[in-house]
């Protein structure tokens, strides 16, 4: 039995250019959904783009800096 992947880890997201390609569409995405001002897919849209900067971005840099305890 095969272990799951995160996202984040898959080899295709390791070079940065690929994940700021990834977060630049899904602000994209917001962006165009603001400007057609409906609300649920403003809301997938804004949730995608927050998953995307947690997951590529932020997840491993705040493990890193974590006061251990």
């Amino acid at each position: 039995m095969t272990t799951p992947v995160e996202p984040s880890y898959h080899p295709w997201f390791r070079p940065l250019y690929r994940r700021v390609l990834v977060l630049l569409v899904c602000l994209g995405w917001l962006v165009f959904e603001i400007t057609q001002q409906d609300p649920f897919w403003l809301l997938m849209a804004g949730a995608a783009s927050g998953y995307a900067v947690w997951d590529l971005f932020l997840r491993d840099f705040i493990r890193m800096h974590r006061s251990p305890s």
